[in-house]
């Protein structure tokens, strides 16, 4: 049996964030709606144009598949907040959120599916087997992030847990009213919710190359750590509680240096004491800095993005060029 028209409301909806995406998006689609249509549900696939700078809403809209509509954003907003868009327009049952790039393999739709029937489970996670084709620098770092990332905020995040992921819509009702930008691979698994695990092995790129470079991995690793830890604050405290001490017996030592009138030599150690305390000191007041400037910005309640419009799929399009 072929998948079923959408209805108003569909049994799964598909969410995929997208930028500069055009020269693949006809290849991962056709591919999707290949799995998509075999299943005996009703779908929607909401396809995110994250700011893109060539023609990749128009590949959407020109793929003629009534089930699939293209929400375009104003400009580049990021990864987490572009799933966080296709999130609030996503009705279905289920949630998939999955990179439109083709290294989530669609094919693993169907055991997602099976995966949380079968085991009555609110969020089925997916994990990569390994990472034998990414960069040396790009492996160190993601094994870096997901190893800090568990001792600063305590979450049971597994290394190589993926956005790739299915979720019931009552996971999406519980976390609705978090505010500030929202790091899913974390907020979802500190929750709570009963969750099972599929491995999966990453495909290649169907097109160019991954845009996710060391700067993105840092910011968001500096975003998931504000949003779910107060540890370095504590790190900063305990700092400022050791220099106290050893100022001290700094001081201390210059008492008795000079009761017994002996001379100190040289400025060095001075000036070794007054950089590194000014250091530390400067170091503290960024890590303060950060919380406040997120607090100042959550307080300020601006839109993390904006909805330039949603166009549906049309086959009057002409296709377009790369």
């Amino acid at each position: 049996m072929k998948g079923k028209l959408v209805t108003d409301t569909p049994f799964l909806s598909v969410v995929v964030p997208l930028f500069n995406e055009v020269e693949g998006i006809q290849i991962f689609a056709q591919g999707l709606r290949s799995v998509l249509d075999g299943m005996e549900i009703t779908y929607e696939v909401i396809f995110v144009d994250d700011g893109s700078t060539d023609q990749t809403s128009t590949a959407v809209t020109a793929l003629s598949w009534s089930n699939a509509r293209v929400v375009i954003l104003a400009r580049n907003v990021g990864h987490q907040a572009a799933i966080d868009a296709g999130l609030k327009m996503a009705h279905g049952e289920f949630i998939l959120t999955m990179d439109g790039d083709g290294q989530h393999p669609v094919e693993l739709i169907p055991d997602l599916m099976r995966a949380a029937i079968d085991y009555k489970v609110d969020i089925v996670y997916t994990v990569q087997l390994n990472r034998k084709n990414d960069p040396l620098g790009k492996r160190l770092s993601a094994l870096a992030y997901y190893r800090i990332m568990r001792w600063l905020t305590g979450v049971p995040l597994k290394d190589s847990q993926a956005d790739f992921r299915l979720m019931r819509s009552r996971v999406l009702v519980a976390i609705d009213s978090v505010p500030g930008d929202r790091v899913l691979r974390l907020l979802l698994p500190s929750v709570g919710f009963t969750s099972t695990t599929i491995t999966y092995e990453v495909h290649d790129r169907i097109a160019g190359e991954g845009r996710f470079g060391l700067r993105r991995q840092m910011a968001m690793a500096g975003q998931s750590l504000m949003s779910f830890s107060a540890k370095p604050l504590r790190l900063v405290a305990s700092i400022g509680v050791i220099l106290s001490f050893l100022s001290v017996i700094w001081f201390v030592l210059v008492l008795v240096t000079y009761a017994s009138q002996r001379t100190i030599v040289g400025w060095t150690s001075v000036m070794t004491a007054v950089l590194l305390v000014g250091g530390l000191t400067l170091l503290s007041l960024s890590v303060v800095g950060a919380y406040v400037a997120r607090i100042h910005d959550m307080l300020k309640k601006h839109p993390r993005y904006y909805v330039s419009r949603i166009e549906h799929s049309d086959a009057s399009l002409p296709p377009p060029t790369t």
